[in-house]
C-alpha cells in the first residue's frame, strides 16, 4: 500500500510595508519597521534589498568637528551682517562729541553695548530660524551637507519656533545657558544639546543608503 505524502503547503506572509528606520544612530544600526501598504518578500537577498533603497537617504549623526566649522562660518556670516549695523548704532548718539567726560564716555559705551547684543541677538535668530525652518541649512551647514530635522513632523522640517528654541543659548542676550547646553552632548548617544532635545530637533548628516 503506497504511504500516502501530507504537502503542507507554505502561505506567504503579508507585511506592511517596510521602511527605514535609522533612530540617528550608527548606518550599521539601522532597523526596519513597518508602516501600512505592500507585502516584504522575508526571503529577499541582502542585493534585492540595496534595490529596493535605491536613491534612499538615511541620516546619522554629524560629527561634532563638522558641527563647529559649520557654526563658524554661520558667524563669519552674521557678522558680515552686523558691520553696517553697528556703524548705525554707533552714529546714533551724535552728543558723544560735545561731551568727553568720563561719565558720558562710559554711559556711550554702555549703550553701545546693549543695543549691539540686543541687534545682534536679533540678527542671529532670524538667520539660524528663518532658514532652518524653511531649508533645513543654514550657509555653514550647507557647505559641510548637515540638516536640522524633526522626527515628529510631517517632512522632517523643523517649526519656526523649534529653530528659535534651538538658537537661544548661541544669541548674546542668553549665552549664560551656552555651557549646559553644549555639555548635554556628552551626556546623550545623539549628540543632541540641552536645547535640541527641548526643541525636539536633530543635527544630522544624510548617507546614500546604497553606500552602506
Amino acid at each position: 500500500m503506497a504511504e500516502k505524502k501530507t504537502v503542507i503547503k507554505r502561505k506567504d506572509k503579508v507585511l506592511p510595508k517596510a521602511s527605514i528606520k535609522t533612530d540617528f544612530v550608527q548606518p550599521e544600526e539601522i532597523r526596519l519597521r513597518t508602516t501600512s501598504g505592500q507585502n516584504l518578500n522575508l526571503d529577499a537577498k541582502p542585493e534585492d534589498i540595496k534595490v529596493n533603497i535605491k536613491n534612499a537617504k538615511l541620516a546619522v549623526n554629524t560629527s561634532l568637528f563638522k558641527r563647529f566649522l559649520s557654526f563658524v562660518i554661520d558667524m563669519v556670516v552674521v557678522v558680515i551682517i552686523m558691520m553696517p549695523l553697528s556703524y548705525q548704532i554707533a552714529a546714533s548718539n551724535p552728543n558723544l562729541s560735545l561731551d568727553l567726560s568720563l561719565s558720558s564716555i562710559n554711559n556711550y559705551l554702555g549703550n553701545f553695548s546693549l543695543m549691539m547684543n540686543i541687534v545682534m541677538s536679533l540678527v542671529m535668530l532670524f538667520y539660524f530660524a528663518i532658514l532652518e525652518s524653511i531649508v533645513g541649512q543654514t550657509l555653514g551647514k550647507a557647505i559641510f551637507g548637515i540638516y536640522v530635522i524633526s522626527p515628529k513632523k510631517k517632512n522632517f522640517k523643523v517649526s519656526f519656533f523649534q529653530a528659535a528654541v534651538r538658537v537661544l543659548p548661541f544669541l548674546p542676550l542668553f549665552n549664560i545657558i551656552l555651557i549646559v547646553d553644549v555639555a548635554a552632548i556628552f551626556f546623550n548617544r545623539r549628540f543632541q544639546r540641552l536645547c535640541e532635545i527641548l526643541s525636539k530637533t536633530f543635527t544630522v548628516s544624510l548617507v546614500d543608503a546604497n553606500k552602506l
